[in-house]
């Protein structure tokens, strides 16, 4: 499934307008994946794909703030690297982008800025959370 989702996110497509902030989800993306996801039998993976995300990723954050705070850097990179594959699977881009930067920290990096990363991707969580939930909730076309 992981291969799929790869192909039918296209960072290309994007929904951003012009002196408005990126929505938390590329919804063309993520449409594509629900559309692909249908074509090939299994619509009821997207549900499934949302589910997990709504259930993993607080508890993923959690352990990467726990990771910063205790100065694991290699905890901080693996725990990153899990969330940078679950946003991206559910095109939340900027969230992917942060676990990006996260997951390519270097020692020498203050543990304040990682804090500012980790800050902002629980900022950018409900509202994530929010649009894939009504995502979820639309009926398949």
């Amino acid at each position: 499934m992981a291969v799929w989702m790869t192909q039918a996110i296209d960072p290309s497509i994007s929904t951003a307008q012009p002196g408005r902030a990126p929505e938390p989800v590329n919804l063309a993306q993520l449409a594509s994946v629900r559309a692909m996801l249908a074509d090939t039998g299994c619509a009821d993976l997207f549900g499934k794909l949302v589910s997990i995300f709504l259930r993993d990723a607080p508890p993923l954050l959690i352990a990467l703030s726990n990771a910063v705070e205790g100065g694991g850097l290699p905890e901080v990179r693996t725990t990153a690297h899990k969330l940078k594959g679950m946003c991206s699977q559910v095109a939340a881009n900027r969230m992917t982008e942060i676990c990006t930067t996260l997951q390519s920290a270097q020692p020498p990096q203050a543990r304040g800025a990682l804090a500012d990363l980790v800050t902002s991707l629980r900022d950018e969580l409900p509202a994530v959370c929010d649009t894939l939930r009504r995502a979820a909730a639309e009926p398949v076309r």
